[in-house]
């Protein structure tokens, strides 16, 4: 980052250029972002971050010198990272000025993702706080008021809050369970609110922006068809993982269950996403509650697991997978079985898994490392080999491969290929930008190396996802055979 004087007549190969120097807080290379101007117009703030992705720094821009003064840092001996206000992927955190020197940030430092307001004198206070996320925070134009949208009533929801900007009292605007995401009106009177309910489609509407106002629905998404389905509404539960924390689950129950009691446990991609709540699904109807829904009418209890790693339940539980991807994630499928067989009579040797992605990198990790617990299992477009995947994503993680070839020998599945014992079906896009199809190939060697049995599935035409109904359809039938022939008629 440079600063340049405004001189038009000034020939370019001329001007001079102070170069912005962070060295004073930290010499090595990182991302500088900014500059956050005061409202007065006297101060200028720029956002440092790590490229180790465990650093971010908050610091005052001399626009003399270039030089940067610390004003306060956040750290994470796994990797920085929450819900989109506070810094991660290598981006800054939610920055704002107020009237009077002041501005807030937004952090992760509690272990909960909160907003915290720094004086002029550089005093810092929180102002929210609890074992609940801050999801999102806008201003209204005056910067009077805050528009915030928290999971403080239960993680599975997101309702929208006011808050006057120096802090002060919630004020809960919204009533309904689900996802809520909104935003003020230009005069700060009324909101805009994007709603959707776990069987509800997102739909606009308005209300009022103060407690108690009635909504005036805009929108109504959906299909006859939409509306004629007879849709299952999922319970949000929880239950202890082995470590003695939580793993919060969808749980999907038939009304008429299958005489075989057999389950099977749907494992989301993403890493870093939220499944278990109580808006509509990240994934939609055509590959997530679509398939899922069929299963329940088939009579599987079906449970959508937000692993451990997952998002929505705070910092511990997001980084429970550093350095060593497919251990505690793993872990939580286990038990997730555990509890099945326990809590809804399920059949132990009954119990198939499937997921995309990440949720393909999982099917395999638990297939190998537990071998016997799972009766079957499909992967589709997975990770088998993370020192071949996308950087920026892996190496907050993992750290970088020659720096920490241990995390990836632990977390990679074809280093574990051999723990194999169960049925396995493998899904790959020939064309998938994202997992390449070089995964798939490379894994198929290895079992067939092994003398494992395994079937394995390859589109042609696909990419990372089903782009084509005649794909989407083919995977559907393909799944649901696949289980019906290994949990029903093993």
């Amino acid at each position: 980052m440079g600063i340049v004087p405004i001189e038009p007549a000034m020939d370019p190969d001329e001007t001079k250029v102070t170069w912005v120097d962070h060295s004073k807080i930290d010499k090595n290379p990182a991302i500088i972002y900014g500059p956050y101007w005061s409202l007065e117009g006297d101060r200028a703030l720029v956002q440092v971050v790590s490229l180790g992705h465990k650093d971010r720094w908050i610091c005052e821009l001399d626009l003399k010198t270039g030089l940067t003064e610390l004003i306060t840092h956040d750290h994470d001996d796994a990797w920085l990272g929450g819900p989109p206000p506070v810094a991660g992927f290598l981006r800054p955190a939610l920055l704002e000025w107020l009237p009077g020197g002041r501005f807030v940030f937004a952090s992760e430092r509690t272990g909960w993702s909160h907003l915290y307001l720094v004086e002029p004198d550089g005093t810092i206070r929180p102002l929210t706080q609890g074992e609940w996320e801050v999801r999102d925070a806008q201003l209204n134009r005056e910067r009077t008021m805050w528009l915030i949208t928290a999971s403080r009533e239960h993680p599975s929801d997101d309702h929208l809050y006011t808050m006057p900007a120096q802090g002060g009292e919630l004020v809960r605007l919204t009533k309904k369970p689900g996802r809520h995401a909104g935003t003020f009106s230009p005069d700060s009177k009324r909101l805009a609110v994007v709603y959707s309910e776990s069987i509800q489609l997102p739909d606009l509407f308005i209300q009022d922006a103060k407690p108690g106002s009635p909504e005036i629905r805009v929108t109504v998404s959906g299909s006859d068809n939409h509306y004629r389905h007879s849709w299952v509404r999922p319970e949000v539960v929880s239950f202890p993982h082995k470590d003695g924390g939580l793993v919060w689950v969808s749980l999907f129950k038939p009304e008429k269950p299958n005489p075989e009691q057999a389950a099977i446990i749907h494992i989301h991609g993403g890493g870093y996403r939220q499944f278990s709540h109580r808006g509509w699904s990240v994934y939609g109807y055509a590959s997530h509650i679509g398939l899922i829904n069929y299963l329940v009418q088939q009579g599987y209890t079906v449970l959508d697991l937000d692993y451990r790693g997952s998002a929505g339940f705070g910092r511990s539980y997001r980084t429970d997978i550093y350095r060593s991807m497919g251990v505690k994630d793993v872990d939580s499928a286990v038990v997730a079985v555990d509890y099945l067989v326990k809590e809804h009579g399920i059949d132990r040797t009954r119990v198939g898994l499937y997921g995309i992605s990440y949720g393909g990198f999982m099917t395999l990790m638990s297939l190998f490392r537990a071998p016997g617990v799972f009766a079957a299992g499909v992967a589709n477009a997975s990770v088998t080999d993370w020192a071949h995947y996308n950087h920026l994503w892996t190496s907050r993680i993992l750290n970088l491969p020659y720096e920490d070839p241990e995390a990836y020998q632990v977390s990679s599945p074809i280093n574990h290929a051999s723990g194999l014992k169960d049925p396995l079906l493998i899904l790959h896009g020939l064309i998938d930008e994202n997992v390449q199809f070089q995964d798939a190939a490379r894994l198929v060697q290895k079992l067939i190396e092994l003398d494992k049995e395994f079937e394995v599935m390859v589109y042609p035409m696909e990419r990372h996802g089903f782009r084509s109904e005649s794909s989407r359809t083919d995977y559907c039938r393909r799944t649901v055979a696949f289980f019906e022939r290994h949990l029903l008629r093993k």
